[in-house]
């Protein structure tokens, strides 16, 4: 069995922050920030890119991440 994934979700508390650090460490680029809000779930975030490979900086807004079931 292959396993793959399209890409790969890192929840940070600083979104500017975690941009910086990648694209310094790993050579990353990095897409436009983005808006996602849906029934009171509100996060922003970047797909970072580094050759074919790429991930995706979170920074959820409003929740904690013991509230989600």
């Amino acid at each position: 069995m292959e396993l793959k994934f399209s890409h790969v979700d890192i929840l940070v508390k600083d979104l500017d922050a975690a941009v910086s650090y990648y694209r310094r460490v790993l050579s990353c680029t990095a897409s436009e920030r983005k808006v996602w809000n849906r029934n009171g779930f509100h996060v922003e975030y970047i797909t970072m890119f580094n050759g074919n490979e790429k991930f995706m900086l979170v920074q959820p807004f409003g929740w904690k991440s013991e509230d989600i079931d």
